[in-house]
């Protein structure tokens, strides 16, 4: 499974539904349900459905990353919308063990997110 990496806020922001998609500077082909992992720790928070991605300003990517903050910018890069949909937050975040790393995705083995565990006794 593929797992987007981003900082903790703009996480948290997506899981709650402030912000319906992430601007970043590169396109990518990966659709479909992904996971949501925090770039600093690789703490997997929770799910959303990559639906599309568009082409935005680099002045509106600026803006997404500094809420509202009035932009000045005479670049002409092209920025990307990833739109995310269906949010879901997990109960339990869990480290993920990711498998590659590319660009700002990891591909993680889904199955060891789900894995039940066994509660050890000392006595």
């Amino acid at each position: 499974m593929e797992g987007l990496l981003m900082k903790k806020e703009y996480l948290f922001q997506i899981l709650n539904g402030i912000k319906q998609y992430d601007a970043r500077l590169y396109n990518t082909s990966v659709r479909g349900r992904i996971g949501l992992i925090d770039s600093d720790t690789l703490v997997l928070y929770g799910y959303v459905t990559l639906v599309g991605v568009d082409e935005i300003s680099y002045e509106e990517y600026l803006r997404w990353h500094q809420d509202d903050i009035e932009i000045k910018s005479n670049k002409k890069r092209i920025a990307y919308a990833y739109h995310l949909v269906n949010p879901i937050t997990i109960e339990l975040p869990i480290i993920v063990n990711p498998i590659r790393k590319h660009t700002c995705f990891i591909t993680f083995n889904h199955n060891d997110t789900v894995k039940s565990y066994k509660q050890l006794s000392l006595f």
